[in-house]
């Protein structure tokens, strides 16, 4: 089941609502997007939730570790799959705030053995670049040094004949490489950083240095 959370977390944008039920447990979550690597070839589709599960993921990610409760639990379900869901996503309620933007916990979770299983949550924090909102997950990085990367390169106009805006989209996991002057960012396309700038003055710094053809 880990090639879905890593195709959740790469690809996913949640466009949810929910829905409150008889208590604060009994939330039902839908969406209009599902997985895919192509337009036309959806690998998953959105599904709710029971109570039971629900409070599960609930208290897994979110109770337990922070001390918070889910703002959303969006159940997931692989289309050629049986099982009536084999993952879900959770949003844990903001816990604080940067630059003026709730911050939320995020975790991906599988459903295998009729037991849950859970990565260890993100940090997702929607910020303004170049006059858009974008999700930002910052990993290993600090979220102030991955805002200022993706706010400059935001307003760099085009990369080879790709504008930054599309190669940027709406989310983006932003992490260091093993090279300390290289920076990754797994957007709509993934974008390649270099703090090596030779010639400051004559090109932008940090330098964008290679931006994949888009995932579409």
């Amino acid at each position: 089941m880990s090639y879905l959370i890593t195709l959740l977390f790469l690809g996913f944008t949640l466009h949810a609502s929910i829905v409150m039920g008889s208590d604060d447990h009994a939330k039902s979550i839908s969406s209009s997007e599902s997985v895919s690597s192509t337009k036309s070839v959806p690998y998953t589709k959105d599904v709710p939730l029971p109570k039971k599960e629900f409070s599960t993921l609930e208290d897994m990610v979110c109770v337990k570790r922070h001390n918070l409760k889910a703002q959303l639990v969006q159940g997931i379900k692989d289309v050629q799959s049986k099982a009536a869901f084999d993952s879900a996503i959770v949003r844990c309620e903001a816990h604080g705030e940067f630059r003026g933007k709730p911050m939320h916990y995020q975790a991906g979770c599988s459903f295998s053995g009729r037991q849950w299983q859970c990565n260890k949550e993100r940090l997702e924090i929607v910020v303004s670049a170049n006059g858009r909102n974008v999700t930002m997950y910052p990993l290993g990085i600090a979220p102030e040094s991955a805002y200022q990367i993706l706010s400059k390169i935001s307003t760099y106009g085009t990369f080879q004949s790709i504008t930054m805006d599309d190669a940027i989209g709406s989310s983006c996991y932003i992490s260091p490489s093993k090279d300390e002057e290289i920076v990754e960012l797994n957007c709509q396309s993934t974008i390649t950083v270099s703090f090596f700038c030779p010639q400051p003055q004559l090109t932008n710094c940090p330098r964008v240095v290679y931006v994949s053809p888009q995932l579409l």
